[in-house]
């Protein structure tokens, strides 16, 4: 008689209550899978989602959830400047790493986090959940089979955000300080395109404090309480 195979439920720790919230949907629903700590700087609002969620273990600073639960891996939904000291401090307690997207704020610091992940020999991913999406995992079956032909000579993405995140998530910041910066979501892009097509990233866009430092293009959104628009520059592809 076959001996029946137990299989082990994946302890997850989650860091970070904005787009956190979507993580502890996911878990939420995947077998196999017990939240048991959650940390998010404000308590209060720790404690309220913790107990919306179930969570048993409630932190406001990530080092302390790391090193007083056993977890096997944790969630990073935070800022990326913060991502590397995150990550490392996992790593080194043995705890694998699912980060949010962008990963980091230059390629040194990928490269220091992926190093130290190889040599902690744990499991490391960046959250490119578009790869995981049905009709986009038939979209790239299609561009193999050449569906669109051998080349991918343009690829351009209209879109629109204004959808209540966190001021983290959003620009705000940005926009007051008239800053360049290459908008969260567009990483996403990215990786989705050179997955999908094999094409390679040679230039890209950013989204600016005025409207005026970029050609008015046929869209806009007006983040919510700063109320000027912002603009997100096209980036260029090729094969």
């Amino acid at each position: 008689m076959a001996q029946q195979i137990q299989e082990k439920t994946i302890k997850v720790g989650v860091v970070g209550g904005g787009f956190g919230r979507t993580h502890l949907l996911a878990y939420h629903a995947t077998p196999g899978v017990e939240v048991k700590a959650f940390c998010q700087r404000t308590k209060a609002k720790a404690e309220q989602i913790a107990r919306e969620f179930g969570i048993p273990q409630v932190f406001t600073d990530y080092r302390e959830m790391i090193s007083h639960t056993d977890l096997d891996a944790v969630s990073l939904t935070t800022p990326t400047n913060v991502h590397l000291a995150m990550a490392c401090e996992a790593f080194d307690a043995g705890v694998s790493v699912l980060c949010e997207k962008p990963l980091a704020m230059n390629k040194e610091e990928a490269a220091a986090m992926l190093k130290r992940a190889e040599e902690a020999r744990l499991i490391h991913m960046t959250c490119f959940n578009f790869r995981y999406v049905p009709a986009f995992y038939r979209m790239k079956e299609l561009m193999q089979e050449g569906y669109v032909g051998s080349h991918v000579l343009h690829v351009r993405r209209v879109g629109s955000v204004n959808d209540g995140l966190t001021p983290i998530y959003r620009l705000d910041g940005a926009i007051r300080k008239r800053q360049w910066v290459l908008a969260p979501w567009v990483t996403l892009e990215f990786t989705w395109l050179i997955w999908c097509a094999g094409l390679r990233v040679t230039s890209s866009g950013s989204a600016a404090s005025k409207p005026f430092l970029l050609r008015r293009g046929p869209w806009q959104t007006v983040p919510r309480r700063e109320q000027s628009p912002w603009r997100i520059a096209p980036f260029s592809l090729e094969s």
